[in-house]
């Protein structure tokens, strides 16, 4: 469902926002979506980053840098 949802999207041209409730398990969920969407450019931000990393993050986002965040 994920991937279908992820390939969706990307297939328009557009991009996810995905949330994930828990900062300490974020990263494996990442690693799921990777593997569920290789061809995804997957990057990681939350609330506990250190604001510049998280705005960089965010930035490229916005500017289309990557498919899922």
């Amino acid at each position: 469902m994920i991937r279908d949802a992820i390939r969706r999207e990307m297939k328009r041209g557009g991009q996810v926002f995905f949330l994930h409730n828990r900062v300490k398990t974020i990263d494996m969920m990442a690693t799921k979506i990777r593997e569920l969407v290789p061809e995804a450019k997957v990057l990681i931000g939350h609330g506990q980053m250190d604001k510049d990393d998280l705005e960089v993050v965010m930035h490229a986002f916005v500017k289309g840098e990557a498919d899922v965040c």
